[in-house]
């Protein structure tokens, strides 16, 4: 059993910042009515502190905070509130690199799709080496 701990990643908050920054700026070059563009840049900003809350700093209470793989390869996650599901289907469009993973995960229960962004100050180095290693092997398991 392998049972990851996820902890606020200042790499992902800073790439949220800057990539969240950089829209609003292209809204503010745009040339459009003022009351679109501030809509447009509220808007951008609620994102940001929501993306920011909830995937990078780990703050919302639905905030994933743990990852759990059972001896019978099933894994279940843990949220901030302290709940956690049963067994989740790992998706075939989750996304695995060295440096980074996204995991996309079907909840057996709820049916509901949940995301997990993992960046190396995520959780610790050899967490993610293994978690990484099956998440590769079951992707390979699952149908194109």
């Amino acid at each position: 059993m392998l049972k990851v701990s996820l902890r606020p990643s200042r790499i992902l908050a800073a790439i949220l910042i800057a990539a969240h920054g950089c829209a609003i700026a292209v809204v503010a070059l745009v040339v459009m009515p003022l009351w679109l563009e501030l809509i447009a840049i509220t808007a951008l900003a609620i994102n940001l502190i929501s993306a920011l809350r909830r995937t990078a700093l780990l703050l919302a209470p639905d905030s994933i905070v743990a990852i759990e793989i059972g001896s019978d390869d099933t894994l279940s996650i843990q949220t901030r509130r302290g709940s956690r599901t049963g067994e989740c289907e790992v998706l075939a469009n989750t996304y695995v690199a060295a440096f980074l993973a996204i995991i996309n995960l079907r909840e057996a229960e709820t049916r509901a799709v949940r995301h997990v962004v993992l960046l190396r100050d995520s959780t610790d180095s050899e967490d993610f080496r293994r978690l990484r290693v099956w998440l590769r092997w079951k992707r390979s398991a699952l149908p194109a």
